[in-house]
This record gives structure tokens, sequence and C-alpha cells, in this order.
């Protein structure tokens, strides 16, 4: 009877053991590390029915399909390891396409400062085949933030130092009209910056 007890006060809180980090963290995605509540209610059926059912048949049935989620769910994280990757070579490409095209540019000068008005994004196609949220993500923040994320890219990956101008200069430049003149992926030094044109948005 106690048993018994347990496992109804289990069923009836469930809801909330599954739900719990969107009560005590509201503003956090479900990823394997806090999927936790979603794996507990597939080791309580197989829990239930090792105790409380001698079908044999039902339980190789419950295991064989607990099997193939878990190896869905394997499948699932390899492909947004895969998708991570993809978007961080696209980065890499992008990022030494425009180093090489500013280099190249008559005034080029690597004491002049740069502005980017936007983030580099690509998203892979391999993002349909992962269910975590991390392939959906971009190499660097999707704000005037994710801008210190190229310059420290270019650092790490290309060995160059760049220095990006303030949020104050970037709107300024942004208004000018040469930049409204640029074509998509033009490179052009305004008032001594070099400005890159990586898409029609802006921050």
């Amino acid at each position: 009877n106690y048993n018994r007890i347990l496992l109804i006060i289990s069923i009836l809180i469930l809801p909330i053991a599954i739900n719990i980090m969107d009560l005590i963290a509201c503003e956090t995605r479900i990823i394997c590390l806090t999927a936790i509540g979603y794996f507990i209610f597939y080791l309580l059926i197989v829990l239930v029915i090792d105790k409380y059912l001698n079908i044999n048949y039902l339980k190789n049935i419950f295991v064989i399909t607990i099997s193939v989620l878990i190896f869905t769910i394997s499948l699932s994280s390899n492909a947004e390891a895969m998708a991570r990757n993809d978007v961080h070579n696209n980065f890499y490409t992008e990022t030494l396409l425009t180093l090489n095209k500013a280099q190249a540019i008559e005034g080029y000068s690597k004491d002049k400062k740069w502005m980017f008005n936007d983030i580099y994004r690509y998203t892979s196609p391999l993002t349909n085949l992962s269910i975590g949220f991390a392939s959906k993500e971009y190499e660097t923040y999707d704000n005037f933030l994710g801008l210190n994320g190229i310059a420290i890219f270019y650092k790490r990956f290309h060995g160059i130092d760049i220095e990006l101008v303030d949020e104050d200069t970037y709107h300024y430049i942004i208004n000018t009209n040469e930049y409204k003149e640029m074509e998509l992926n033009e490179i052009k030094i305004i008032n001594n910056i070099i400005v890159v044109k990586v898409s029609n948005n802006t921050l």
C-alpha cells in the first residue's frame, strides 16, 4: 500500500517534475542538461512495468521503444554538434574573405578601426535534424555586443587584432549617405573607418 501511494503521488506531481526548469528558471531553454524531468518519465515507466506487470512481451515493447528514443536522441545530439561545426566553418570562411577584401582596398591600414553593420547570419541545413536550440544559434550574439565576437574571432582564428567602433560611431556611420549607397558585401572606408556591409540589416 505504501508503494502504491508513493506511485500515485509520483504520477500526480509528474507534470511539476517535468517542467521544473520552466518554474524555477523561466527563461531557460530545454537542452540535455536541463531535461532530466523528461528522461525520468521513461524511467518511471520502466520501474512500474518491472514491479507491477509480469507480462514479458509488454516489457520488451517498452524496452525497445525507449531504446529507439535513446538512439534518436543520440543521433540528434550528433546532428547538433555537426550543425554547430558547420556554422563555425561558415563564419571562418566569411571573416577570412572579408579580411582579404579589406586588405585589398585602397587606403587600408591595420591601424584603422572597423565597423560591421551586422553579424554574420547563417543557419545550417543540419538544424532540421537536431532538437537542440544551440544548432539554431549564430556564431556570435544577435545584438550589438555580438560584433565584439567578430573581433575576438579574428584574433583567435586569423591572428589579426581589429578594433571596432563604439555604438555612437556605429549609428553615425549607418546614417551617412556613403553607407546608404554601399552594396551588399561591399567594404568601404568612411571617415577613416573600414566599414563592412554584411547584410541589409542594422543592429
